[in-house]
């Protein structure tokens, strides 16, 4: 049965974040095995139109204001007097948005239903897929299911555990998280299937209408080489991160203290080359104070990141502190290059370290204790591997197949 399918998704076309490269795969994928796809999104820049990629008609509603002031708030954090603001203004909005919580974009979620229901009605869907993170795309799923009922099979994919909310402490904390629980509930009730990564087992093991699935995002096989769109220096070994950099949850700085030490032995100095979103200023600053190890291009478009993946001597991961019970999907775009990976480990509970030790082509640093004689990543460059047997379960067209089954 072939399927007239509308997906929301977050970052999907130019974007360094793992749920957007998910979101891409799945449509690829879709419009591979002959399925009509339509994507609402959010915007990179100022699109505004619809546009045609990959075969696929994306239409992009922006955030709300309210968000988009705390992501410039976050830009521009350089200096005593906008950290203030930034510090009242993210309390503020916490306070404000907590009573709405989980579905704290009521205005873009309206928005992203009127649209849908144009869409629904011109090109006749049958099939609705609401992703998270943001939670925009599970809330609007949610309501066409009320709306619509049988006429049309709505199930969530959750490509981010959203079991509680982050960086809030004390009651409010525990009210979101209470309120989390409720919707989810709710979500389970209303929607056809819901979706989780198999990190979330231990969180919602025994509810029903859920199945525990991988993530799309191992394509095996090689790419073409991406040319003259990007040449690394042939004088120097390049490490290549993508992906969405912060203080707190994710810094660089490991990163950045690993590459002194590895300099101060090496003959052949190691740059880190960076692509994805740098969500606070702080970690700007610490680039730009390290310009002479580090270069940042700025954001990726999502079909380019595997072929800049493959160019490169050496992959960093950087595992996080805060969120560690929450699986990277960007690690099997990692491991399916078979590209020699170094893993700064910031939490020894990181639920992603089984993966990385099924993967042969690896050095994981522990970023509280690095020590350069165990962390010299010299006899991995070169060497490359084939991990396919280790993660079929995580491509493309075995997720996409399981979103669509007759159960």
């Amino acid at each position: 049965m072939k399927h007239k399918i509308l997906l929301f998704a977050s970052g999907y076309k130019y974007s360094g974040s793992a749920n957007g490269v998910c979101a891409r795969n799945l449509v690829r994928e879709f419009i591979h095995q002959g399925h009509e796809v339509f994507v609402i999104a959010v915007p990179h820049e100022k699109e505004s139109n619809m546009e045609e990629i990959d075969g696929a008609k994306v239409w992009f509603v922006k955030d709300e204001l309210q968000t988009r002031i705390l992501w410039y708030l976050q830009q521009h954090k350089s200096n005593m007097f906008m950290r203030g603001f930034h510090k009242i203004y993210s309390l503020f909005r916490a306070l404000l948005v907590a009573p709405l919580y989980p579905n704290a974009a009521r205005i873009r979620v309206h928005n992203i239903l009127k649209l849908s229901r144009k869409i629904i009605q011109k090109y006749g869907i049958n099939t609705v897929i609401g992703t998270c993170l943001p939670y925009d795309g599970i809330a609007a799923a949610i309501t066409l299911k009320k709306e619509y009922g049988d006429k049309i099979k709505v199930v969530t994919y959750h490509f981010d555990i959203l079991s509680t909310p982050n960086n809030e402490i004390g009651n409010i904390y525990r009210f979101k998280k209470q309120r989390f629980a409720e919707a989810f509930d709710k979500e389970l009730k209303i929607v056809d299937k819901v979706f989780l990564p198999e990190t979330a087992r231990d969180l919602h093991q025994g509810k029903k209408n859920i199945e525990f699935i991988g993530l799309p995002v191992y394509i095996p096989g090689r790419l073409p080489k991406i040319g003259s769109q990007f040449v690394f220096s042939q004088n120097v070994y390049n490490i290549v991160y993508i992906g969405s950099l912060d203080i707190r949850n994710r810094s660089v700085q490991p990163a950045i203290n690993w590459l002194r030490l590895l300099n101060q032995e090496s003959k052949k100095k190691y740059v880190l080359h960076i692509w994805g979103a740098l969500a606070d200023a702080d970690t700007q600053i610490i680039i730009e104070k390290n310009k002479d190890l580090v270069e940042y291009h700025g954001m990726l478009e999502n079909s380019k990141v595997k072929a800049v993946m493959s160019e490169a001597d050496l992959l960093l991961n950087i595992s996080n502190l805060l969120l560690y019970k929450l699986l990277p999907s960007k690690i099997f775009t990692m491991f399916s290059t078979g590209k020699p990976i170094v893993n700064i480990v910031n939490n020894m509970e990181d639920c992603a370290l089984p993966y990385f030790r099924k993967y042969d082509n690896v050095l994981s640093i522990n970023s509280k204790c690095i020590d350069i004689m165990e962390s010299n990543p010299q006899h991995l460059i070169g060497r490359k591997v084939n991990a396919d047997e280790f993660f079929i379960d995580y491509t493309p067209s075995v997720i996409s197949n399981k979103l669509l089954k007759d159960d």
